[in-house]
């Protein structure tokens, strides 16, 4: 990013020297990029976080590559090419490794201890108060003003810990510690976005295109977005919709999930029978999600069966503690939220260990 600033403004100047492009095209080009970097600067998460590089400063990138290419032209080819090899240098690792294991690993991370003015420079949901009272803000928080938490420093580190597998052994002592031993990683249990690491394959395009035994179980992005837009129509009232969609779902990746949805959409839909059929032909490990449980109570209160919603729904509630089910349990019958979404929603919030 700082070679493009520097080639932009080159060019800008060369530019207002020769007077082959106007002042309006060169700000114009140049202040989104301006506007970015200082909106980006004052925030507690000017890094990006999660991620390779200022992905803040990213959609000014075409505007000054816009600038910045005729430049480039110019130069003799030996440097020219230099430039792209370095450029193409500079995001080798993030090819090599993908960001999310690190990014979980990162967060998986004992929240650390701050003085309250470097806890009310980070927004609220990445700071806490323990029951201490102590003020703790999430580990990007502090480790991003750390050289030992760099990606240059991390990611090398992160590819040599986990090369033939994820083990918490192995992921114990990251680069960081020795500054801030108070950011130490808490792996038990292993997060699961682990088990995409492989050593048998690029670990950031090689999982779509040869997934092994374990990786299709975890998050497969395809399935999720389509997971969302299930939600989506669900949210929206269009239970045909939902239940094409589900369907197709449960057709390329059957799992409790898309169970869940199709029960959802036929009950949106008001068709009862449609959905005791289907559930009696489930396998038990896809019936028994808890979910389903509270789908039949919706279904109950939807047809005035108080006492049998009720009684599906603290079966329920057991297994979703902190959700509005589990709440919704003592509350009056038209209280209860409409939706399994609302259901089963649970509030983002850090969490402190010690």
């Amino acid at each position: 990013m700082c070679a493009w600033i520097a080639i932009s403004a080159a060019r800008a100047a060369a530019l207002r020297r020769t007077g082959t492009s106007p002042p309006f095209a060169i700000a114009a080009a140049l202040l989104p990029f301006v506007a970015l970097l200082l909106i980006a600067a004052k925030w507690w998460a000017w890094h990006g976080a999660e991620g390779w590089g200022p992905r803040l400063l990213v959609p000014a990138v075409p505007l000054l590559a816009a600038i910045s290419a005729p430049l480039i032209g110019t130069w003799r080819p030996a440097v020219r090419q230099a430039f792209i090899a370095l450029s193409i240098a500079a995001n080798v690792l993030p090819l090599l490794q993908h960001p999310t294991p690190v990014a979980t690993l990162v967060n998986s991370c004992t929240w650390p201890m701050v003085d309250h003015s470097t806890a009310a420079r980070v927004a609220d949901y990445a700071r806490l108060r323990d029951p201490a009272g102590r003020e703790r803000v999430s580990p990007d928080g502090v480790l991003a003003t750390i050289p030992e938490a760099s990606p240059w420093r991390v990611y090398p580190w992160f590819i040599g810990a986990t090369w033939n597998t994820a083990r918490a052994a192995n992921l114990a002592s990251p680069p960081w510690l020795s500054r801030r031993p108070d950011v130490r990683p808490e792996l038990d249990p292993l997060p699961a976005v682990f088990q995409v690491i492989s050593p048998r394959q690029w670990r950031f395009l090689g999982r779509g295109l040869f997934p092994d035994a374990r990786q299709p179980r975890y998050a497969a992005v395809y399935d999720e977005a389509l997971l969302d837009q299930v939600v989506h129509a669900q949210q929206l009232g269009r239970g045909s919709e939902a239940l094409r969609l589900a369907r197709k779902l449960d057709e390329l990746a059957p799992a409790a999930d898309s169970a869940v949805m199709i029960m959802e959409s036929y009950r949106l839909l008001g068709m009862q029978a449609a959905a005791q059929e289907y559930l009696s032909g489930l396998a038990i490990e896809r019936r028994a999600d808890p979910r389903m449980n509270v789908i039949i109570a919706l279904f109950e209160r939807d047809r005035g069966n108080e006492e049998s919603a009720r009684r599906f729904l603290a079966d329920a509630a057991r297994s979703l503690p902190g959700t509005p089910a589990a709440i919704a349990v003592s509350q009056p019958i038209d209280r209860w939220p409409r939706s399994l979404t609302a259901m089963t929603e649970t509030a983002v919030s850090g969490v402190a260990r010690e």
